[in-house]
């Protein structure tokens, strides 16, 4: 499973965090991975 959850309708986009077990802190891949579906 993946942490990091993307869904687009239409023009609007929401970025879920899924990592519970350490209260959705963001690692440096996380952070990658939402500029890169940002720039997407």
């Amino acid at each position: 499973m993946s942490d990091i959850n993307l869904r687009i309708k239409g023009k609007a986009g929401r970025i879920t965090l899924q990592r519970p077990e350490a209260l959705n802190a963001m690692t440096y891949d996380m952070c990658l991975a939402i500029e890169k579906a940002l720039i997407d």
